[in-house]
């Protein structure tokens, strides 16, 4: 189920602007699955955060556009999304996830 967050991140991301579409993971199943008492819960929250950073770390058509710290734990990511997801509204979990990491860790700072 990790993978399957992670692709869908990566997918949603790569996909780029087009017509209007539903969101296959929406910022309420993404604060369900992290603030879930199960440890398979919380890992596909931060699966899902994972593979959209990943997404922005290796862009294909320019520069990465966030620059994690070495060393950050991944819950700290984690928390850091999901404060963010929790101040704004919006429907596809990607964009939301996808900002709060432009926000908190914008390259060149």
């Amino acid at each position: 189920m990790r993978y399957t967050l992670a692709a869908a991140a990566a997918l949603l991301l790569l996909a780029g602007s087009g017509p209007a579409r539903a969101a296959f993971i929406t910022r309420e199943f993404l604060l369900r699955s992290c603030a879930g008492q199960s440890a398979t819960d919380r890992a596909d929250c931060t699966g899902y955060i994972i593979g959209v950073a990943d997404t922005l770390l290796s862009p294909q058509d320019g520069p990465a556009t966030v620059c994690l710290p070495a060393g950050l734990a991944m819950g700290r990511l984690r928390s850091q999304v999901v404060q963010y997801l929790r101040g704004h509204e919006g429907a596809a979990a990607a964009p939301l996830v996808r900002a709060a990491l432009q926000s908190a860790y914008p390259c060149g700072r």
